[in-house]
């Protein structure tokens, strides 16, 4: 996700699409932890297929931890 409140997230599956007439589409997405999140589908771009993603991904893979999950080092 490049932009948007989940900025840096990356969703391993698709779920669906919504489509608003005369406003922007809403994708559906969910991560490696089964989180589902949603977003622009004009902040989405695809890295990869299937589980493998073909660049490199940061530390944490994209996933989006708590504020304490991050504390307490749980990555």
């Amino acid at each position: 996700v490049t932009r948007g409140a989940n900025t840096g997230r990356v969703g391993r599956t698709y779920e669906h699409r919504e489509k608003h007439p005369g406003s922007h589409e809403i994708v559906h997405l969910k991560d490696k932890r089964g989180k589902s999140f949603a977003t622009r589908v004009e902040n989405v771009f695809i890295i990869g297929t299937g589980n493998d993603a073909l660049v490199s991904l940061p530390r944490g893979n994209g996933i989006k931890f708590s504020i304490i999950e991050e504390r307490d080092g749980k990555h």
